[in-house]
C-alpha cells in the first residue's frame, strides 16, 4: 500500500488496500494543509532539513523558530516537543506521541495538525 500528497496539488493511494481509508487521510493531510510526515527511520537519509532553516511545514520544528510553530499551544493536551520527525530520527521535532501524520493507527490528527487544517479552511473560507 501506499499512497502521495503534493501540498496544493494532489492526493492519490491505493484504492484496494485495508489501509485505504487512513493513508488517503494522511496524504490529505500532506496536500491540503501542507503537513509534513512525522514518522522517521534511523536508517533514512538525514539531511532532509537543516538546523539554521525552520522547515515550512507546520507541524515539525528545527527549534530555530519555533514560535512560529506550535509553541503558544504547548500545555495543551496532547502538545509536546518530541523529537523525531519529518523522516530524520534527530534535529527534527513533531507535537505529540501520535498523529495520522505519523502512523495509520493514529484515530485522527493531533491538536497541531488540526489547527492547521482549520487555518487552510479559514483560508480558503472568510
Amino acid at each position: 500500500y501506499g499512497g502521495g500528497g503534493i501540498y496544493n496539488s494532489y492526493t492519490l493511494t491505493t484504492a484496494h488496500h485495508a489501509s485505504f481509508r487512513p493513508v488517503v487521510v494522511h496524504e490529505f493531510g500532506h496536500s491540503f494543509a501542507g503537513l509534513a510526515d512525522e514518522y522517521y527511520y534511523d536508517d533514512q537519509y538525514s539531511n532532509y532539513y537543516f538546523p539554521d532553516c525552520e522547515p515550512w511545514e507546520p507541524n515539525i520544528t528545527t527549534m530555530n523558530d519555533f514560535s512560529s510553530k506550535w509553541k503558544d499551544m504547548l500545555g495543551e493536551k496532547g502538545v509536546s516537543v518530541i523529537e523525531g520527525g519529518g523522516d530524520m530520527s534527530k534535529g527534527v521535532w513533531r507535537a505529540g506521541p501520535d498523529c495520522r501524520m505519523k502512523t495509520t493507527t493514529a484515530s485522527g490528527f493531533c491538536p497541531v495538525c488540526r489547527r492547521a487544517i482549520e487555518r487552510m479552511i479559514k483560508f480558503y473560507t472568510e
